[in-house]
């Protein structure tokens, strides 16, 4: 499932379309199977109502995946708000006017530039990067070392609420980055899609033709369904996941802090 999350837009609906075809051809041959079957034991055949069990279930799943992809893309863009938010004002402190400390903000826009080479391009936030552990750590030694020794306790307060906030936002970060794709959801998706597929055939095997029609809305239903939502599935990759040119709002919140 990682693998068709980070295909291209392309490479997406190829893969919807050979889906699509696979799921037909699967029902049109349990189709088949089940009007044959009727001619041999018509009273086997689950009556009509019996499909509403199982499409139900089917639609609850997609709305419970498509829920928990909405409710982390929401919570991957407010934590890369929050770091932004973080960075500025650990930048804003270093300025002239301020703190003064130079120093500060270069290890600021290192680590601003550290994050968007190593963690949101290279590794798509899916683990930590030790350039930017050791950046953290840089800024980490000067909040805490001889360099604010000078500063009063009031803004150093403010200024460890502040990276405080910066390493919570990031951990948030690397948090949804490494959860984001959880195949077992997939799987009930898939296995209901399947069962469905499957009960609209046996309910329509004394009418070939409408089991047809029927089994061609569902699957091209499903599968849109189904690819609105590996579009979305993970907020750092694929092809709605944030790109690298969002990612660069990192080192410019150290520019406007300027």
């Amino acid at each position: 499932m990682n693998y068709i999350i980070s295909l291209s837009f392309f490479g997406v609906f190829v893969a919807a379309l050979i889906f699509t075809v696979a799921l037909t051809a699967f029902a049109l041959l349990t189709l088949r199977m089940f009007h044959r079957r009727l001619a041999k034991e018509p009273l086997s055949i689950p009556v009509p109502p019996f499909i509403a069990a199982i499409a139900t279930a089917w639609a609850l799943s997609i709305g419970f995946v498509a829920a928990d992809i909405w409710t982390i893309n929401a919570k991957a863009e407010n934590a890369a708000a929050q770091e932004r938010s973080a960075i500025v004002r650990l930048a804003g402190s270093s300025r002239a006017g301020s703190l003064d400390k130079p120093l500060l903000k270069e290890a600021l826009r290192n680590y601003a530039e550290a994050s968007t080479r190593y963690e949101w391009q290279a590794r798509s936030n899916s683990e930590p990067a030790p350039e930017v552990e050791e950046a953290l750590q840089r800024i980490r030694e000067m909040i805490t070392g001889d360099e604010l020794a000078d500063v009063a306790p009031a803004l150093l307060a403010k200024v460890v609420n502040d990276f405080d906030q910066l390493q919570d936002s990031r951990e948030l970060r690397l948090g949804i980055g490494a959860r984001s794709v959880n195949n077992y959801r997939w799987y009930l998706v898939f296995a209901l899609t399947l069962l469905t597929l499957v009960s609209i055939a046996a309910t329509h095997a004394d009418r070939p033709a409408a089991g047809r029609n029927a089994i061609l809305i569902f699957t091209t239903t499903a599968v849109v369904c189904i690819w609105i939502l590996v579009l979305h599935a993970n907020p750092y990759h694929g092809v709605e996941g944030i790109e690298p040119g969002e990612v660069n709002i990192l080192p410019q919140a150290v520019a406007l802090a300027s």
